[in-house]
């Protein structure tokens, strides 16, 4: 709503007044013998080759307007006609905004950015998913280092437990102790 308001109450003429810059009278006559000429039905007739392609096109070229609107261009009735060229700019400008270029050029800045924003929210997801992953894998590695760290201290427990078992069978039935012994390096070396 506020800038339909603000176009509404906006100007649609320049702010700045160029009045410093002055197209002498013979460079205006000879920029209007050059660009276009009348014939005799009183249709203009275009002497340039890109300036019959800008007419065939449908735009008329700015400045192919000096000749034939001298009003549009130069202000005043002094002598020498000046040229104002914050209106040949807001004129120019406002060509170039209008032209499908500048809707092509739009539509694909829009697509390209659609396009970025999509892959960066596919990114922000994979990176979370890979967060919790890594939470993950790190919680059962340090269950798995708890683990392994009991295991060890229970097979320390028992192979001194077995240690001083085999300390006591050896004392207290030495025969049975060595037969079992001799059994256990038979069946290592069969």
């Amino acid at each position: 709503m506020s800038d339909d308001v603000d176009s509404e109450t906006r100007s649609r003429t320049p702010s700045i007044s160029s009045r410093q810059f002055i197209i002498p009278e013979d460079e205006l006559v000879t920029l209007d013998s050059e660009n276009s000429s009348l014939d005799s039905g009183g249709e203009e007739v275009s002497s340039g080759g890109s300036e019959a392609c800008s007419a065939a096109s449908g735009e008329a070229p700015v400045f192919s307007q000096l000749g034939q609107h001298p009003s549009t261009f130069f202000t005043g009735s002094q002598v020498a006609p000046i040229f104002d060229t914050s209106l040949y700019l807001f004129e120019s400008l406002t060509q170039s905004l209008d032209s499908v270029d500048f809707s092509e050029a739009l539509s694909l800045q829009t697509k390209t950015s659609a396009t970025i924003n999509s892959k960066s929210r596919e990114l922000q997801l994979l990176v979370g998913e890979v967060q919790v992953q890594l939470r993950q894998l790190q919680t059962a590695f340090e269950q798995g280092q708890h683990t392994a760290q009991r295991v060890r201290h229970n097979l320390r427990d028992i192979t001194r437990g077995v240690e001083s078992l085999k300390q006591t069978f050896a004392r207290s039935f030495p025969i049975e102790y060595h037969q079992a012994l001799e059994r256990a390096y038979e069946r290592r070396a069969e």
